[in-house]
């Protein structure tokens, strides 16, 4: 299973950094970069109200660790999309590998 985790992910958390004007602005940090597997990959469209956008929801596999939370807090980057995280999910409790549901609204 482990030859099949072959696209780099990276789970991004949201903070705020003080900017020039002595404001704040919400950005992007590294929290945690792993290789993941593809498990499914899905595309939904819609036009609602003249509104367009496109759902991608896509599901990654990740080896089980105990060193880092994951919550719907944090986004994972992957190929230049940013995905928002519907679920993570211990597979079959065996603590081998964590499925992650996620979705993007573009």
């Amino acid at each position: 299973m482990i030859g099949r985790l072959t696209n780099r992910i990276t789970f991004n958390s949201k903070t705020s950094v003080s900017d020039s004007a002595g404001g704040f602005v919400n950005t992007l940090v590294a929290y945690y970069t792993c290789w993941a597997q593809i498990v499914r990959d899905s595309e939904s469209k819609t036009n609602l109200v003249e509104k367009d956008s496109i759902n991608n929801e896509i599901t990654f596999r990740i080896r089980y660790t105990t060193s880092k939370v994951f919550d719907n807090k944090l986004v994972i980057s992957f190929k230049n999309n940013l995905y928002l995280i519907n679920s993570v999910i211990n597979e079959a409790d065996r603590n081998q590998y964590f499925l992650i549901s996620c979705s993007t609204m573009k």
